[in-house]
């Protein structure tokens, strides 16, 4: 008696079936080959990012080109990377307020990662810079900056985070806190920029050479900062101004005070050029009356935004009254 085949094994159910298994295996196959390009997009457009903010000069198209790439990625509204790629794009490009807006929700998240407090931590940082209200919020941002910076330099141990965590102490101004920063600084980085900056600070004199902080700034200059710290312009200021030379002092606190209005250094810096130049111009002069106007901004500014104990106040002051 001859054996029957089963009627799975005849070609009419096995071709349709085979059919079927190759194109499953097709298309998981091109759903695989998407993915893998739609995260090779991902991880080259967060390179770009890295490196197109860091570029000096700042290149505009490539960082409009960058934000047109992102609205493609599917995710780039809700994915905390590509908010943080974004939110760089934003800092490097001076929108400081929509940095903030974008990031610092993410950045004050329980659990935040040490690479989102860092961009956290640049933001608030950038924002206390600009400027703020009043002192408290001032020192409120500060305060999140050195802890931010202080965890992220735990986890990397990154010289810049340190050295952000002790201008935000020293701005504060948390003297302890700066002295124990400036500490590490000597004691792991002594030949950056940020220890070489905090030394320099508590050995400030009116005598510095010149060329000494013009060295710092080129050194900051070249360093992965975010522009380099005013208080080097405050010192250089206060420095070419004990040389007598009133017109480099000007020049120097003018675009200073444009790019950071919100640090004490540099308004202090502000007062005392603006000072020199009102005592140097005729009495009743309106050139002399134009330097007292600008003068007396930075000393109300002054007032306002320092600590209530501050040992400088009674010369601010004195300061005021001459006419």
């Amino acid at each position: 008696m001859k054996k029957r085949s089963s009627p799975w094994l005849s070609p009419a159910v096995l071709v349709p079936i085979v059919l079927a298994v190759l194109a499953a295996g097709y298309f998981a196959f091109q759903m695989v080959q998407g993915r893998m390009a739609r995260d090779a997009e991902r991880t080259q457009w967060l390179v770009d990012v890295e490196t197109e903010t860091k570029r000096r000069p700042l290149n505009s198209d490539a960082l409009s080109d960058l934000v047109a790439r992102l609205q493609k990625l599917e995710d780039h509204a809700t994915a905390r990377d590509l908010v943080a790629g974004l939110a760089s794009i934003e800092l490097a490009r001076g929108r400081v307020p929509r940095a903030a807006e974008l990031f610092l929700p993410i950045a004050n998240q329980p659990g935040a990662s040490p690479a989102e407090q860092r961009l956290g931590a640049r933001i608030l940082l950038n924002q206390y810079e600009q400027g703020t209200a009043d002192r408290s919020t001032a020192q409120g941002m500060l305060q999140q900056v050195m802890a931010f910076s202080a965890n992220a330099y735990s986890d990397g141990q990154d010289v810049v985070d340190l050295t952000r965590e002790w201008l935000a102490a020293s701005r504060l101004p948390d003297a302890a806190r700066a002295r124990q920063v400036a500490g590490q600084l000597q004691q792991n980085h002594a030949s950056s920029p940020g220890a070489q900056l905090a030394k320099m600070t508590a050995d400030f004199r009116l005598d510095l050479p010149e060329a000494d902080l013009e060295m710092l700034r080129r050194d900051f200059d070249a360093a992965p900062w975010d522009g380099v710290p005013v208080e080097i312009e405050a010192m250089l200021a206060l420095v070419v101004l004990q040389a007598g030379d009133m017109p480099k002092a000007v020049r120097i606190v003018e675009p200073a005070l444009q790019r950071v209005s919100g640090v004490m250094a540099i308004r202090w810096a502000g007062a005392l050029v603006f000072h020199a130049c009102a005592l140097g111009s005729p009495v009743d002069s309106a050139a002399r009356q134009g330097w007292l106007v600008r003068r007396d901004a930075q000393l109300d500014w002054l007032s306002a935004q320092a600590p209530v104990d501050d040992e400088r106040r009674p010369q601010w002051a004195t300061m005021r009254e001459a006419r």
